[in-house]
């Protein structure tokens, strides 16, 4: 019987063995570190999109609250004759109106504080204390504005020319935090009176 000369293992201990080298895992590595600040940059870019989003949100949000609340007020608004004070007045800070509630007619005020940048509302009926409450936060700015039809004219303080005499639109613009300006919000007066009927009151 014929024994190899070379021990089989001889093959296995000499055979070179494939494997990187320091260049290619340099390479490797620099690769790996390009990719992962692609992905990183991509994340970060999402986050950030993320958060404008959200914070869209919230201002849309707190917008609809504004515009919601101020209609469901103005919507009320009476003009009659009998009252014993103006139905509105007010100028760019604050306004007050009356409104028609199945208890009776309301006083209502909303007045900005430019100190604590928030809005308070006021509501009593007649001849009663009322009560006051904070009812919008995070106000930036707040103006409100009045349309007199018969000038076609914008005003910032409203002076009624007879006691029942109201704006046929009011236009209430609302700055919210960091001075992000979200727009106007306009609202139609539908009970207002044409000046013409002034005389017939």
């Amino acid at each position: 019987m014929a024994f190899p000369t070379k021990p089989f293992w001889s093959d296995i201990v000499t055979r070179s063995e494939p494997g990187m080298t320091l260049v290619e895992l340099l390479a490797s590595l620099s690769l790996l570190g390009i990719l992962l600040a692609v992905l990183s940059q991509f994340l970060y870019t999402g986050i950030g999109l993320w958060g404008k989003t959200d914070r869209a949100n919230e201002r849309n949000y707190q917008l609809r609250f504004i515009s919601q609340t101020l209609h469901n007020d103005l919507a009320s608004m009476v003009n009659s004759p009998f009252l014993a004070e103006p139905a509105v007045k007010g100028d760019e800070y604050e306004v007050a109106f009356w409104t028609e509630t199945s208890q009776g007619l309301v006083q209502i005020k909303y007045k900005y504080d430019q100190s604590t940048r928030k809005v308070l509302k006021t509501a009593g009926f007649w001849g009663s204390k009322p009560s006051e409450n904070e009812v919008f936060e995070g106000i930036q700015s707040w103006k409100i504005e009045y349309y007199r039809p018969k000038t076609k004219n914008w005003e910032l303080q409203w002076e009624p020319a007879y006691k029942n005499e109201i704006p046929a639109l009011i236009r209430v613009t609302v700055s919210l935090k960091n001075k992000e300006q979200t727009g106007a919000l306009i609202f139609p007066i539908k009970t207002w009176h044409n000046e013409s009927n002034a005389d017939e009151i």
